[in-house]
């Protein structure tokens, strides 16, 4: 019975799945280059949950628009975004609505929520799909 639940490949182990379209996020995130403005006005921690995730990101915003910056600096960012790989890449693709998803409980934010706090969070996700589609142009 065991040889053959292997030869049919029932339980374990199982071939592996491929990767999902948005495996590779994560990769693209960490690519952006580090930079600290002199004068910051923000900061916002994105954290990834599930598969294909990253580590937690630090970006801010100063006078030339958000860049992403190194967390070491000990400083509590203002914002925390918590949301699944997957609904993170839909976003910034544009398959998915950033405030659907908000009111669906698929992205949470922690943190400093004024009235502006989710225009900032908008601002910083138009400013991160630019980001990255100018380096997957420049690495081509």
């Amino acid at each position: 019975l065991a040889d053959y639940s292997l030869e049919a490949n029932f339980g374990w182990p199982r071939k592996p799945l491929a990767p999902a379209w948005w495996a590779d996020i994560g990769s693209k995130l960490r690519c952006l280059p580090i930079s600290e403005p002199k004068s910051i006005e923000s900061t916002l921690d994105l954290k990834l949950i599930g598969p294909y995730a990253c580590e937690p990101l630090r970006f801010v915003i100063g006078k030339n628009g958000w860049c992403r910056a190194d967390r070491s600096n000990g400083m509590q960012p203002d914002m925390t975004v918590i949301v699944k790989t997957e609904h993170f890449a839909s976003c910034i693709t544009g398959a998915s609505d950033f405030f659907k998803l908000i009111e669906g409980g698929q992205i949470a934010i922690t943190g400093e929520l004024m009235a502006e706090g989710v225009d900032l969070v908008l601002n910083w996700l138009q400013d991160l799909k630019l980001q990255i589609s100018r380096a997957s142009v420049s690495q081509l």
